[in-house]
């Protein structure tokens, strides 16, 4: 999906010009749920926001194509409880459009099949608010087609009514609809309606339709989660019992097509299909790792447990680069630059080239990365670093074979994660110094991330040792390991899978690379490997 809207960005249809010159609120369809359904229009709009309004079921891989600085907020609108009531959404977006801001509205499925977009239409209508629609893949269809059955299909079904099946509260003795009609369409999807399955059925039944005809219910549809549960008018409600919504009804012969054209949840193709992923990679290459598990079936926990927070003064990080310099008669300050983080490497090189160095500075001095996502950063900037130790069996004990006794090296880290390098490299004669650039601070895990780790975590991605200490400072040292207790954990590193022995967590795997293809082989082969050993025993 990322490859598909980078090709397509230079020719795409712009976000209309009027959003630079006062607000805008673009409608904009999610679709079903799988990230990759949203349209590249939506995409598109998202990329450009200033603010992001959205409902519960938005994933978090559609809002990482928001800007850093663009607003989220979440409306959570859910059935029979909807914390941000419809008219104080209307005020919202009318209040950031005036403000000048491009604003998202994110719903799910399209917006206007059962989406109350016309209603915020109306209302941005009304106020004078420019606005747009860009249409999505609507639930109706897309649910059924995700559970193999085809809404229509020649000589089965040439006909289909949609349907909500929630009524408004304010109006609880109204009908849903023409059930005389709906009896008679070849196929009927029900949308929002597992609450009425029981009234939906009789009411079919009551006006003509055969109690044998068959029903789909599919929960959560398009998720890696999705459930799909079949019967008949007179026994899908009983067959339903401890399904709960999100939900597709889909009523009529087409169904018995489902196990012929069922695609999606088949273990065979999506190999980590109802595993839940705990995945800590940061930014790009977090999101690119969810979107490549969910494509294989995963659940995924996104959770970075911490943040940076630039602690280095600038006339410190000056006098480093002073002291780098080498003429004839004088040798930089220091044999080595150690590079802890690409936390540390961006920090460094911004305010480097900031002040017009050019690499040539760096001549004089070697430079080392403790870890392949370090590494990786060095290599952005055009730097390849002469110690890389990613690999090592033992990054701090392989770092200090590199240097010499006598040998100057300044560690680039966090104090925390360089305490051992500084103890190690002294032990052995090398004068090391440590320059904090940053330090880590502990995030508060929003509770619905927390509950998901202590309730079941199957595969966790430990991204670097701030990840570990991360979250162990959140959740505290104990209950990490006990919720990690039962899970495969695969590190990107050997000196992530050092930390996190050192914290009593087990470790399964260390990746051979840090690139999303390679983490997701090395989760692959681990998940099948516990198959084959399962099947043994």
């Amino acid at each position: 999906m990322a490859n598909l809207i980078s090709k397509f960005s230079s020719w795409s249809v712009p976000v209309s010009e009027e959003s630079h010159r006062r607000g805008i609120v673009y409608i904009v369809g999610a679709g079903p749920g799988d990230p990759e359904l949203i349209t590249v229009r939506g995409v598109t709009c998202l990329q450009r926001a200033d603010v992001v309004v959205y409902d519960r079921l938005i994933g978090r891989l559609l809002l990482a194509y928001a800007p850093p600085h663009a607003e989220l907020i979440d409306v959570g609108k859910q059935p029979h409880c909807h914390v941000v009531p419809q008219d104080e959404i209307n005020a919202l977006l009318i209040d950031r459009a005036r403000a000048g801001k491009v604003v998202v509205r994110l719903k799910g499925g399209d917006p206007f099949v059962f989406g109350r977009g016309g209603e915020e239409a109306l209302a941005l209508a009304a106020a004078g608010i420019p606005f747009e629609i860009v249409p999505g893949v609507s639930s109706a269809i897309a649910a059924p087609a995700f559970a193999g059955i085809p809404v229509t299909h020649r000589g089965i079904a040439c006909n289909l009514a949609i349907v909500t099946g929630h009524r408004t509260e304010d109006t609880p003795e109204e009908l849903l609809c023409d059930w005389e009609q709906l009896a008679r369409a070849d196929t009927v999807v029900f949308l929002m309606g597992m609450q009425r399955l029981p009234h939906i059925v009789e009411r079919l039944i009551a006006h003509g339709r055969a109690p044998d005809t068959p029903v789909a219910i599919i929960q959560r549809a398009t998720f890696p989660q999705q459930r799909t549960v079949v019967g008949t008018l007179d026994t899908v409600v009983s067959r339903a019992v401890g399904l709960r919504p999100p939900v597709v009804i889909v009523v009529g012969e087409v169904v018995r097509l489902h196990e012929t054209l069922r695609w999606f949840d088949m273990p065979e193709r999506r190999p980590l299909l109802g595993l839940r992923v705990l995945n800590t990679l940061p930014a790009r290459q977090g999101f690119l790792l969810s979107q490549a598990l969910w494509a294989l079936g995963a659940e995924i926990i996104e959770s970075i447990p911490f943040h940076i927070v630039r602690t280095g003064e600038r006339n410190q990080l000056d006098a480093v680069f002073a002291d780098l310099r080498s003429t004839d008669r004088y040798r930089p300050a220091w044999d080595w630059l150690i590079f802890g983080s690409s936390d540390s490497v961006e920090v460094f090189l911004h305010r480097f080239f900031d002040l017009g160095y050019d690499v040539r500075l760096l001549s004089g001095c070697r430079l080392a990365a403790l870890d392949q996502l370090t590494a990786q950063a060095l290599a952005a900037y055009g730097l390849v670093a002469d110690c890389a130790l990613g690999e090592a069996a033992d990054p701090v004990l392989a770092l200090s074979d590199c240097l010499s006794p006598h040998q100057r090296a300044l560690v680039l880290d966090n104090r925390l994660a360089a305490w051992d390098v500084i103890e190690v490299l002294q032990s052995r004669g090398v004068i090391a110094e440590n320059l904090e650039l940053h330090a880590m601070l502990p995030n508060e895990l929003e509770p619905s991330t927390q509950s998901a780790i202590e309730q079941q975590v199957d595969i966790a991605v430990l991204a670097n040792p701030y990840t570990v200490r991360g979250l162990a400072m959140c959740l505290g040292q104990s209950q990490l390991v006990e919720a990690l207790s039962g899970a495969q954990i695969v590190c990107l590193d050997r000196i992530t899978a050092k930390t996190a022995r050192l914290e009593g967590l087990h470790v399964d795997a260390i990746s051979p690379g840090a690139t999303v293809e390679q983490l997701a082989r090395v989760i692959t082969d681990l998940v099948r490997a516990r198959i084959y050993h399962a099947r043994l025993t």
